[in-house]
């Protein structure tokens, strides 16, 4: 293989990043690795591939798990996802003034990533595990790294986090979140994002990505997606079999429309104010109104 090549997608989740990390991976003949920090979990219990067939017998990740496990010297799987649970948190990144180089963690991810290229053929990932702490040892592994800091509007992400979504390779719903909790999770993983970006430097490429403009234009949004000519003017979130981890339960779905979701705007007033009392300073940040169009609400001072 030549030289490597990750996208990383960082931000909170219900925020459109299964759908970028499908049609990226296509755009730029990669591999869509799904939340790739959830491998170990997933395999142990048991869950979907989104090529339909379990973790464990899929053709990739069937093949993928023995060969990190030969790598790390590791015999059993257990003690890979311990490993992983130990990862430090996002919160850890907003509080330590310096981060250290956790061995064991970038040893972990340096020996999946290996692996993934090697089964998959190809030298260029694209992981959507959105945690600035992933993130950072993700920096610590690849030789070259792009970042994209995808953010959606925090009402939209709670009332999406609020709704149950039954996830086929759980075959159970997706845990949910109150209103509160989502505007003050939205709030950490956006700071997190922006204080592990703030200090990557010079050798690691990195961007904002709103997904209400993504959806509108992922053309102009994601210039790499150009390269899917027409097949992103009438683009589709997963239209080929993928071998993706975790994430939103559309990517079993085929053919769906890539389309601005705006349900949130249904949200009951107080929630939707509690939202806002919590997340307008990075909301104004980010250019989204603190004004819900055709409402009668006024507006949060600024």
């Amino acid at each position: 293989m030549g030289d490597t090549l990750s996208y990383f997608v960082i931000g909170m989740g219900r925020s459109g990043s299964t759908v970028l990390g499908s049609l990226l991976a296509r755009a730029v003949d990669g591999f869509y690795c799904g939340e790739l920090h959830l491998l170990w979990q997933s395999w142990l219990a048991d869950r979907l591939c989104t090529c339909g067939t379990s973790v464990r017998t899929c053709p990739v990740w069937g093949e993928v798990v023995p060969d990190v496990m030969r790598a790390s010297k590791v015999s059993s799987v257990e003690v890979l996802a311990t490993i992983q649970s130990r990862q430090m948190r996002d919160r850890e990144v907003l509080l330590r003034p310096r981060w250290r180089d956790d061995v064991e963690h970038v040893a972990l991810r340096r020996h999946t990533e290996e692996a993934v290229r090697r089964v998959a053929g190809t030298d260029v990932l694209v992981d959507t595990s959105h945690s600035a702490a992933v993130a950072y040892v993700a920096k610590c592994v690849a030789e070259a790294l792009q970042f994209i800091h995808l953010v959606r509007d925090p009402r939209a992400v709670a009332f999406s986090s609020a709704r149950p979504k039954h996830d086929p390779s759980m075959q159970a719903p997706m845990p949910s979140r109150s209103p509160m909790d989502a505007a003050l999770r939205w709030m950490g993983v956006n700071l997190a994002a922006e204080r592990l970006l703030r200090g990557v430097g010079e050798d690691t490429a990195a961007r904002r990505l709103r997904y209400e403009d993504f959806v509108h234009d992922p053309t102009g949004s994601v210039p790499e997606l150009a390269l899917l000519n027409d097949v992103v003017v009438h683009p589709t979130g997963c239209p080929l079999i993928e071998h993706s981890i975790a994430g939103n339960p559309g990517r079993f779905q085929r053919d769906q429309p890539l389309r601005l979701d705006e349900r949130w705007k249904s949200m009951p007033p107080s929630e939707r104010r509690q939202v806002e009392l919590i997340t307008f300073p990075l909301m104004l940040r980010y250019g989204y109104p603190l004004r819900v169009s055709g409402s009668r609400d006024e507006p949060l001072p600024r």
